[in-house]
């Protein structure tokens, strides 16, 4: 088994700028809907809710069976864009209007293939915001699949600052707690993609992770693995709620805004 996930990213020059083919106002906010060619050729789409002003953005990947338009995305997204900061999100492989190419896996993270696609699709994404914006300061906001996921692409990509983990953790943990013996063939894969294999090398940036603490898809101690593994900084908290139920939305929010805001003006807002 092959242990390198960077096989199918595109080399460094590779990206360019995004096509334009939609715009919409929604709450006083401008989205765009944006097409450009992913890692293997084919058409992503992403959304990009734009603030008044170039400045920070966000780069937001979303969780499986969801897709760019994901309410824990676009809500925040909303809100951030009246405080200056942009996000940016694509469709994942087999996700949104991707879907229907192949089935989804019941354990993406099994499925080295599908992680190096998403990693060179959130590159290339990556580029389109560095020919729209230019070089400004980028976070990556990870939810679920897309918080494993994202260990990945943060190592891997350092010009994001830094990076929020939300209801994420080891996969080589979490899948056997979940499956039992039915994990047993997936661990082999597991060892490749795991997020814990690259959580290390993305020090010195900064990382924030948010969990459940009845999390029934990543347990406590699943969380805490990823956490263990990481370097200097880190933070994690744990809220009341369940994987894809959280009781006070609102407090996610704020620690996320927190970190956006500290990572994005180290030096305060003037």
């Amino acid at each position: 088994m092959a242990g390198d996930l960077t096989g199918g990213r595109p080399g460094p020059d590779a990206g360019g700028a995004a096509e334009v083919i939609a715009v919409k106002m929604v709450r006083g906010v401008t989205v765009e809907t944006w097409r450009f060619p992913g890692s293997r050729g084919d058409e992503v789409h992403a959304d990009a809710y734009l603030a008044a002003q170039p400045g920070p953005v966000v780069i937001g990947g979303h969780g499986k069976d969801g897709d760019r338009t994901a309410q824990y995305l676009r809500g925040p997204a909303l809100q951030w864009a009246g405080r200056g900061v942009s996000l940016v999100s694509a469709d994942a492989p087999l996700h949104g209007d991707r879907a229907g190419e192949a089935p989804i896996p019941r354990v993406t993270m099994a499925d080295p293939a599908l992680v190096s696609r998403w990693l060179g699709d959130q590159r290339l994404l990556i580029d389109a915001v560095e020919a729209r914006f230019g070089r400004v300061p980028m976070v990556y906001l990870g939810m679920s699949m897309g918080a494993v996921m994202g260990c990945h692409l943060l190592a891997e990509d350092d010009r994001l600052a830094g990076g929020i983990l939300v209801v994420g953790g080891s996969t080589v943990v979490s899948v056997p707690e979940r499956l039992g013996g039915a994990a047993d063939g997936l661990m082999e894969r597991l060892a490749v993609t795991d997020p814990e294999k690259a959580a290390a090398r993305i020090a010195p940036r900064p990382v924030l992770m948010l969990n459940a603490d009845q999390d029934e898809m990543f347990s406590r101690r699943s969380a805490l693995a990823l956490y263990d593994a990481l370097g200097h900084p880190k933070e994690i908290s744990f809220f009341p709620g369940r994987h894809a139920r959280w009781r006070d939305p609102r407090q996610w929010n704020r620690r996320m805004w927190g970190f956006v805001e500290h990572t994005c003006w180290p030096a305060g807002r003037s």
